[in-house]
This record gives structure tokens, C-alpha cells and sequence, in this order.
């Protein structure tokens, strides 16, 4: 008997985990709150050989297009100065360029945009699903994939809530044209950090 899984949240966790599932003879259905498709959300991310290798197990499309190389971590104070330069080789990638191959690579007909869930419930044999428009899923198994503001956490587990971890940090997306002269040199093809007092800065290149 086939077994069933609903996964409440459609970004890129909710994804990995429907379409490993998948791999694995699940009948699986991604419900996702957002009524729009998240791509374009995001920004640079650092990657792993593991990364990729997941993605190819999920049937999702990889290729070289989707990271940068990176050469080093570097520290750099107020002044611009480098503090601080360490040889770590890596590839830098950017969220939507992982999370579009395996939304490409899921049945468009089991995912289902729209849908936010109110609550879970888990019996003895089954566990249910029920959404804002009234309506109720059961399956074999739930996952929360939901995000920073889960439903699904909040429910199993109200303590666990995001804190204040004492600082800012500061994202942006630039045009690696706007980089001329230097400050390509120094800051592209390297992660670089800057640490005001109270703040945090990372600036990487991305797909």
C-alpha cells in the first residue's frame, strides 16, 4: 500500500523533503501558503558538494550556471583594511537557483499554492491537515517545511519562537557590474565579513 505524506510548506526544505519521499514510492502533496511563486525571495547562499549531489537524487537539473567560485573567507575592518584572509575554496550559489530546479523537478498537479494550514491533528492510524478555507487532508505522515513563522512548530512546539540574537545583519542584492576596479578584486570570488559593533555584514557572490 502506497503511502501518503502532505508537507506544509513549499520553499526549498518543504521541496527536498517531497521530493526525496517521491524517490523513496511516496504519494506526496505540497501545500503552500504564499498565493504567488516564491522565486525571485532570497539571496547568496553558500553551497556544498553534498548540496548538489542531493539535488541530483531529487531529479533536479544542476549545472555549472548555478555557482560562483569562491577562493576565501575574508575579515575586513571599518577602514577597509583586511584583518583576517583564510583559504576555504567553495562555490557560492543563490537561493532561487536551488529552489527553481526542484520546483521544475515536482508534479505541478500535487503541489497547491494558496493553502495555508490552521492545524495539524495526529491519530492512531492517520494525521489530518486543516487549512484556513475550512477544508481537511489526512495522510500517513505531515511535515512542517513552513518557514521562520511555522504553524506547524508553533503548534507542536509554542516555546520554540525566533529571539533577538543581539545584532543586525545587513543583506542586499547588487549588480556585479556596479563592482569596478578594487573593489571587484577585493570582494568578488571571496566571502567577506564586516563586524560593527552591534551589526553584521556578509558580502558574497551569487549566481
Amino acid at each position: 500500500m502506497t503511502q501518503r505524506a502532505l508537507i506544509v510548506g513549499g520553499s526549498v526544505g518543504g521541496l527536498f523533503a517531497a521530493l526525496l519521499l517521491r524517490s523513496l514510492g511516496w504519494e506526496v502533496e505540497v501545500y503552500e501558503r504564499a498565493t504567488e511563486d516564491l522565486a525571485g525571495r532570497g539571496a547568496g547562499i553558500g553551497t556544498r558538494p553534498e548540496l548538489f549531489n542531493i539535488l541530483k537524487r531529487c531529479g533536479a537539473v544542476v549545472d555549472l550556471s548555478m555557482g560562483v567560485e569562491v577562493y576565501s573567507r575574508k575579515f575586513m575592518e571599518r577602514d577597509g583594511q583586511v584583518s583576517g584572509e583564510y583559504k576555504v575554496p567553495s562555490t557560492n550559489s543563490a537561493w532561487d537557483r536551488v529552489y527553481q530546479p526542484l520546483k521544475q523537478a515536482f508534479p505541478k498537479e500535487r503541489f497547491f499554492a494558496g493553502r495555508a494550514v490552521r492545524r495539524i491533528e495526529s491519530a492512531a492510524d492517520h494525521a489530518s491537515a486543516f487549512f484556513e478555507d475550512g477544508t481537511r487532508v489526512d495522510a500517513d505522515l505531515i511535515i512542517g517545511a513552513d518557514g521562520v513563522h511555522s504553524t506547524v512548530r508553533a503548534q507542536l512546539f509554542p516555546e520554540s519562537a525566533p529571539r533577538y540574537a543581539g545584532y543586525y545583519a545587513w543583506r542586499g542584492v547588487l549588480d556585479e557590474s556596479a563592482l569596478e576596479g578594487e573593489a571587484h578584486q577585493v570582494l568578488f570570488h571571496h566571502m567577506t565579513f564586516a563586524r560593527p559593533e552591534g551589526e553584521l555584514i556578509l558580502a558574497l557572490p551569487m549566481a
